[in-house]
């Protein structure tokens, strides 16, 4: 018998909750297998089940080889499904089965109806269940219409889910023993609303329903919640709600799994609604009512402290990752480590990866590569540290290794000093040829250029004198658009006729419109635009003879651009097309390519689906699985017979540890005028999103680029080491249509700045944030919102990280790249024209060095001092006035890195100042020790600032 302290016994009373001096009720929680961390989630219903006093609960966990999983389940009161995984035993099924009819109860926890889609006895057991290939064969829908259950026999596919969102519960069966006296209507927290369920629906009494709001991803139905289903003298509780750790934290998912396992197990409810209880309005976390008892603490899931994870798991080298079938599917190609960095290696697909060869020798990190057509070659870009000085080589994934060497020869096809070969076409008809871009003779323009991988040789097809800034080719590798940028950053798409280039298209900088492939036919091509009145990104088709155009596709719910499309390399025809909002939607065109992904969709639940590289025939593919709180996998997949084969998981240790990754939710807030900011926060786990500390992490770019849902190695560090995370889609930010695009422009330090501290101001307001305890922190243009953040806003933040940000525009705008000439426009428009009085005045406004007097708060700035974008002197500048001030200043510089930081043991230091750094400031964890290598490096990247000098050009204002 399990005993609680007086302390404990009184909580529970205070909330109304009964409890029984002696368990008599025997229950037993299957898990083992589940794709919704069973590990985290079990000791969770374990802990709600014990704490009512009725139940000695035990755990059988079958193990991945389910063959001998037999436990007698004649022994319990009560079964709990935490199970969604491979078949039992036929005895064992069997057993269950006789076990229900007898009069066993069942509670059916969440994703336990996903499990066994071919085992009809289950099927009617559970009443309706989804994925698993489920469709109208399996039974029909379950909905509640107009005041009545209805089983909608609509064909379609068993189970999906929109995005995690608060949800209001409504009892539709009040006088049922479950939900007898619990509120007509109350809101959970944010979880996953099952819908589509379907199946037998055999004696089911839907008990609670909730809407499926076709805003947040749903059917626009009312979906069950609870249900019970009779079967034989059996009785099942079904609950849909608990997606993980976070999600059961909810008063109204505790109470009603307690009333409803009671209910299976006995047939009656005992236990009193708390007095306390969730209303339509306002949810209830339960750790928010009532402790969590000890029992839980020792689970690294609900513990206030979960374990102090390495930073090794998040920004040491993956064991393999990047991973590319060859166009013949008989070779596998992959990043893996050699000699410390991560380089190319290759074998065949049946050999084991521990037989892989290395093809690459780099002493920096490669920035991509790819293979040819044909697969002879394999095909990458590097620099020289940092700079972005970009040659193309080429590697035969065949050919042995050069003598004494481990790696055969890799031969530059750009043999060039400082110049930037950008890829401009590969042909598929000729995969010996691609046409690569050149700046060799003027370093501000690309000149075009035809390059036979074979032989090296490089032949010029078309000198740019003209300020060209795309090259667009056809199907059959014909030369047929250019695009043309002129001072004022207005660009003109042009077709080429003979010698002649003749304008079809015109946008101005602010608008914008690409080419995305041709059609079928070869005669019209896609264009992706927001021209005139458009406000979000449309797809289009475009004859560029006769300039008609045909609407094809914008956002069916009108909220964000167009993403992009996939075309099919042998049909030449539309695959499928894509947006981003909180998450990716998908709206295919093919009817094959729809059912598999929904069929690894289903595999796969809660997690996107990404196919990074096929034949080239698509019958063999390798997809990437990723979701926010789970380590990424690669998977072989066969498009015929469906079989998947697990490949590699980048980092598999990180894989052991998913229950201490926390939940990325979308969140939205409005700004100082009005505007609405999309934005994603993350809670450690564990923890109450209650007066944390909070880590503002600002993306760069900043007119474009924006964040997006799915795992990222900084934001889980960062919340494992105790911080709430918000990451803001300020206004500039890309994605959300043309207005709020631009909205952007001339205000740096301005509104987009506000953008982001009204998210703090959001945050305090909730109660989830420590008004003292708020750091900002970014890269690029979100070092720059740092700065801007600690001089304009001081009393917001109490301290900020710096990487390679922006401080003095004036010298930001004098030292950009010269191949960035056809931006310059674009770069005024968001900053504003350092040759006019207005736009100096501007610019010395929302630069932070000319407001350094007002930084008090302590600064860490990290730069590479190869940077080409935002050179040292940014941090230079900024150091020296903050040092010259008397303000605490901390400085990295490595000597072998440029726009951020990317040879693993510079990265490994960078990470081990900042999180001591903020542990120092606002109160989290950090990891002391480091290994040798990386603090000597450390050491070495340290600044003394008092020795920092700068020189300032003569010009400068």
């Amino acid at each position: 018998m399990k005993y609680f302290s007086v302390f404990w016994v009184i909580a529970f009373i205070v909330t109304g909750v009964s409890y029984a001096a002696e368990p008599a009720l025997q229950a037993l929680i299957v898990d083992g297998q589940n794709n919704h961390n069973w590990k985290g989630t079990t000791p969770i219903l374990k802990t709600y089940l014990e704490e009512t006093g009725l139940f000695e609960v035990e755990v059988a966990t079958t193990g991945k080889d389910t063959s001998k999983f037999q436990p007698a389940f004649s022994k319990y009161d009560v079964i709990v499904l935490n199970y969604n995984g491979a078949d039992w035993p036929e005895k064992t099924q069997q057993d269950f089965v006789e076990y229900v009819k007898g009069g066993g109860g069942v509670v059916v926890f969440h994703a336990a109806n996903n499990s066994f889609p071919k085992w009809k006895e289950y099927n009617e057991i559970i009443g309706v269940g989804g994925w698993g290939g489920r469709n109208e064969k399996d039974g029909p829908y379950l909905r509640y219409r107009d005041g009545s259950v209805v089983r909608d026999t609509t064909p379609g596919r068993g189970g999906s889910h929109g995005k995690q969102h608060e949800y209001v519960v409504e009892t539709i069966e009040p006088t049922h023993p479950v939900t007898r006296g619990l509120p007509k209507k109350w809101l959970h927290v944010a979880d996953e609303l099952y819908d589509r369920l379907r199946g037998p629906a055999k004696n089911v009494t839907v008990l609670t329903v909730a809407y499926s709001d076709k805003s947040t991803g749903g059917t626009g139905e009312n979906e069950p919640v609870l249900m019970t289903i009779d079967y034989g003298n059996g009785r099942v509780f079904h609950t849909v709600m608990g997606d993980n750790v976070k999600q059961m934290d909810c008063l109204g998912f505790a109470v009603t799994l307690q009333r409803g396992t009671e209910w299976a197990a006995t047939g009656e409810v005992t236990q009193e609604v708390p007095k306390t209880m969730p209303n339509e309005e306002q949810t209830l976390r339960k750790s928010e009512v009532e402790p969590t008892p000890p029992e839980a603490s020792n689970t690294s899931a609900t513990k206030a402290d979960v374990d102090l994870l390495d930073r090794q798991l998040f920004f040491g080298n993956p064991q393999i990752a990047g991973g590319q079938l060859s166009p013949d599917g008989k070779f596998i190609s992959f990043m893996k480590p050699y000699q410390g960095i991560m380089n190319v290696w290759v074998k065949e697909f049946a050999e084991p990866f521990e037989e892989a060869r290395p093809l690459t020798n780099s002493q920096r990190p490669l920035y991509g590569y790819t293979w040819t057509e044909d697969g002879k070659y394999i095909l990458y870009v590097k620099d020289s540290g940092g700079d972005e000085n970009m040659n193309l080589f080429a590697v035969d994934p065949t050919a042995g290794p050069e003598a004494g060497k481990d790696t055969p020869v890799s031969r530059n096809l750009t043999p060039m000093k400082e110049v930037t070969a950008q890829i401009m076409h590969a042909s598929q008809n000729n995969p010996d040829l691609l046409w690569v871009g050149l700046n060799d003779r003027d370093k501000a323009w690309h000149d075009l250029y035809r390059l036979e991988i074979s032989t090296g040789t490089l032949t010029k097809v078309f000198e740019n004198t003209d300020r060209i800034t795309g090259y667009e080719f056809d199907w059959d590798d014909n030369l047929r658009l250019l695009s043309r940028t002129d001072v004022a950053g207005n660009t003109t798409l042009l077709r080429k006729d003979g010698e002649e280039l003749v304008p079809i298209y015109e946008t101005t900088v602010e608008e914008d419109a690409r080419v995305s492939g041709w059609d079928a036919t070869n005669e019209n091509f896609y264009l992706i635009t927001n021209q005139g009145d458009l406000d979000l990104l449309t797809l289009f088709k475009m004859n560029p003879k006769t300039k008609v155009m045909e609407l094809l596709e914008s956002d069916p719910d009108q909220r964000v651009d167009f993403g992009g499309l996939m075309l099919d390399r042998n049909t030449r025809k539309l695959i499928s097309t894509s947006y981003t909002e909180d998450q990716t939607r998908h709206y295919w065109r093919n009817p094959t390519w729809e059912a598999n992904y929904e069929f690894l969709c289903d595999r796969f639940p809660g997690r996107e689906i990404a196919f990074q590289s096929s034949t080239s025939n698509y019958e063999k593919s390798l997809i990437a699985v990723t979701g926010d709180k789970y380590a990424s996998e690669a998977w072989y997949f066969d498009a015929k017979s469906r079989e998947l084969i697990h490949q590699y998981t980048p980092r598999p240790e990180l894989k052991e540890v998913e229950a201490s990754l926390a939940a990325m939710t979308p969140i939205r807030y409005p700004s100082s005028d009005g505007l609405e900011i999309p934005a994603y926060l993350s809670v450690p786990v564990g923890k109450e999103a209650k007066d944390l500390p909070v880590v503002v992490l600002v993306h760069g770019g900043p007119k474009g680029p924006r964040d997006n849902w799915g795992y990222s190695a900084l934001v889980q560090f960062l919340a494992n080491r105790g911080y709430a995370v918000l990451q803001p889609n300020f206004r500039a930010s890309g994605g959300y249509g043309k207005k709020f695009l631009n909205a952007g422009d001339l205000q740096w330090g301005k509104l987009m700045q506000d953008d982001v501290t009204w998210g703090v101001k959001y945050l305090i307001e909730k109660g989830i944030a420590d008004k003292d305890r708020v750091a900002i922190m970014g890269g690029s243009y979100g070092g720059y919102a740092t700065l801007a953040g600690l001089a304009f806003t001081p009393d917001v933040y109490a301290c900020g990280v710096d990487i390679v940000g922006p401080s003095n525009i004036f010298t930001l705008l004098d030292s950009i790249p010269a191949y960035w000439e056809s931006g310059r426009a674009f770069l005024y428009g968001m900053v504003g024209d350092p040759a006019t009085e207005d736009g100096k005045k501007r610019i010395r406004e929302a630069s932070p060095l000319f407001s350094a007097d007002k930084i008090s708060k302590p600064l860490l700035i990290i730069q590479g001092a190869n940077d080409p974008r935002v050179k040292q002197a940014e941090a230079d500048q900024i150091a020296i006035a903050l040092r010259d001030r008397g303000h605490e200043v901390s400085y990295l510089l490595a000597d072998d890195e440029g726009h951020g930081f990317r040879k693993p043991v510079n990265q490994m230091a960078m990470f081990a100042e900042i999180e001591q750094f903020l542990a120092e400031q606002i109160g989290g964890r950090y990891q002391k020790e480091m290994p040798v290598d990386v603090a000597e490096r450390l050491e070495q990247l340290r600044v003394d600032v008092s020795t920092v000098e700068y020189e300032p050009p003569a010009e400068e204002e």
